[in-house]
């Protein structure tokens, strides 16, 4: 399909989804890992719940998100958590760059993009900003710092001392296949129309890392 053969961009450039071979994902991981130490939170006190104020301070320090979206942090609002976190990430990639090979989170989106309730959904409306809008309109963001978060502590566990952020995570790629359309996807620059990627610093993900608790 058009989806398959649209460029990827940002560091993986030119690469398709069509160029990924199956030794090279990992699809739909299932992921847990404890919120605020678990169950421990049933008999101490030692170890405090999961309040939506931490929550948007350790995002806050994200460069990727606007002024205006870390101001709506402040209104983010969700009962105390504690126990697990589970979920599912569409897909694992592990590829070759320039810089060595990396691991980047994958999500797929379907979103029919119409900023102007026109009822057309034209390559047009996924431009980077367009973008931007849903990932802070749907709380996407919070959504693939948790995704970069499962992979970074699944790999810390199966690679341990031969695993380093910094130098082997890629951080999330974003697809909205409605607004890939193969080779003739508009290009901004290194970036794709449809596609939104970022990588979290390392500061931000053990930030977040420290408020779910143990790992």
């Amino acid at each position: 399909s058009a989806t398959l053969r649209t460029p990827l961009g940002g560091p993986l450039g030119d690469t398709r989804l069509c160029d990924i071979q199956s030794n090279q994902r990992l699809d739909e991981l299932w992921f847990e890992f404890p919120i605020a130490g678990g169950n421990q939170w049933r008999q101490s006190n030692d170890t405090p719940a999961l309040e939506p104020n931490a929550l948007a301070a350790s995002l806050k320090e994200s460069t990727a998100l606007s002024s205006r979206y870390k101001k709506s942090l402040e209104g983010l609002r969700f009962g105390r958590l504690a126990g697990f976190m589970t979920g599912y990430i569409d897909a694992i990639f592990r590829l070759p760059t320039n810089n060595g090979h990396k691991w980047y989170v994958v999500d797929y989106k379907s979103n029919r993009i119409d900023p102007h309730r026109l009822g057309q959904h034209t390559i047009s409306n996924y431009h980077q900003p367009q973008l931007i809008h849903e990932m802070e309109e749907h709380h996407y963001y919070i959504q693939y710092h948790i995704y970069v978060l499962a992979l970074h502590r699944y790999l810390k566990t199966r690679l341990g001392d031969n695993y380093d952020y910094e130098r082997d995570m890629g951080g999330a790629y974003y697809l909205f296949f409605r607004g890939m359309i193969g080779p003739e996807t508009p290009r901004e620059g290194d970036t794709m129309h449809g596609v939104f990627h970022d990588k979290p610093s390392i500061e931000v993900i053990n930030s977040l890392s420290n408020l779910f608790g143990e790992h």
